[in-house]
């Protein structure tokens, strides 16, 4: 329970005596003391509501009825999984940028978004959150109606692998001549890698099956391996090619918030040459330069210029969809907004008669 600071010199003054947090293990219970009146602020799961289309945002009817009123809570924070580049049986391939692009390519963000989490999601489709709208979303991302400058498509990722070198062998991509594929690919190697997904969330799994049956179809195998939360984080660390532990080959675990201590989307923690949350080992001099400029100049051209590149890179991850939540708040607490940097600012909040 967090008190009222009686000293607080700031303004505007709380007028809340506190308020307490309450951890729930499912969704389901958290809805039930919504529905129950227990909190006075909580999430609707998405099941529990119409679906959205559209320029939708909240849904047709609202499932509490006149006790809550409804507001969007978007993450300022892009979703993806990790590609390792130093794994020395599909890396090679991953670091050839078409593969990069074939795989984003078969990722159905606008379908997932639609049939899994009923509308409440929207396509990841660069290094810069798309939602809420912000200055620092480079055209690229916004490009083919949203979709980014990968849009679904298994043709154009099947022609794509196609055209440099991959034959359909027995229903998997397999390369054929190695000149053709790229620095380190020889011939014969299967476009197939295993992929670590964290247990608990179950729009994960949901995602990730469907994913797989689009990959599929382009001749690309997954194989797809539950772990747990902790377990994927523990994995997901830089290694050495020739390092016992650099067995992994695709980490899926969510994504990446700016929310502090460095709200500005700038690459530094995630794409840089050695930066410890770039865990899959990419590494361009390009795309170190366009970052550092990013820290000395405040230009936002410059800035665009960094988040264009990222885009088009794939920098060791390919992008799924981001989601946003749906937000009950007691009809008469006053004051209440749901800030994207998930800052709680309960000095705000107030009881109306």
């Amino acid at each position: 329970m967090c008190i009222r600071d009686s000293a607080y010199s700031g303004s505007p003054k709380p007028t809340l005596a506190g308020f307490t947090y309450y951890a729930y293990t499912d969704d389901t219970t958290e809805y039930t003391a919504l529905k129950t009146g227990q909190v006075d602020v909580g999430q609707v799961p998405d099941q529990d509501m119409a679906p959205v289309t559209g320029t939708q945002v909240l849904p047709s009817t609202n499932p509490l009825g006149s006790s809550y009123n409804l507001q969007p809570w978007y993450n300022y924070g892009i979703q993806y999984y990790e590609i390792n580049f130093n794994n020395p049986t599909i890396g090679p391939a991953f670091k050839q940028l078409y593969v990069r692009q074939a795989l984003q390519e078969l990722v159905d963000q606008e379908g997932m978004a639609k049939t899994v989490q009923r509308g409440y999601a929207y396509p990841t489709t660069g290094a810069v959150p798309s939602q809420p709208p912000n200055q620092w979303t480079p055209s690229v991302q916004k490009s083919n109606g949203g979709a980014g400058p990968y849009p679904f498509s298994v043709a154009t990722a099947t022609s794509l692998l196609t055209s440099h070198g991959w034959k359909e062998v027995g229903g998997a991509m397999t390369c054929a001549p190695a000149s053709k594929c790229g620095a380190g690919v020889t011939a014969g190697t299967k476009l197939s890698f295993t992929m670590d997904y964290a247990t608990g969330v179950t729009y994960f799994q949901q995602e990730i099956s469907i994913y797989k049956s689009d990959l599929g179809q382009a001749g690309i195998s997954v194989n797809l391996v539950p772990q747990s939360f902790n377990t994927i984080i523990s994995e997901s660390q830089p290694c050495k090619p020739t390092a016992a532990a650099c067995k992994w080959q695709g980490l899926f675990f969510g994504g990446w918030n700016y929310n502090g201590p460095g709200f500005e989307p700038t690459g530094e923690p995630l794409y840089q040459t050695g930066a410890t949350s770039n865990a899959g080992s990419y590494s361009d001099p390009q795309m170190d330069n366009l970052i550092n400029l990013t820290h000395t100049s405040s230009s936002l051209s410059v800035f665009q210029q960094y988040a264009t590149y990222t885009a088009d890179q794939l920098p060791a991850v390919i992008y799924f969809p981001d989601y946003y939540n749906i937000m009950a708040v007691n009809s008469k607490l006053a004051n209440v907004g749901f800030n994207p940097l998930a800052d709680i600012l309960p000095e705000y909040w107030n009881f109306t008669k």
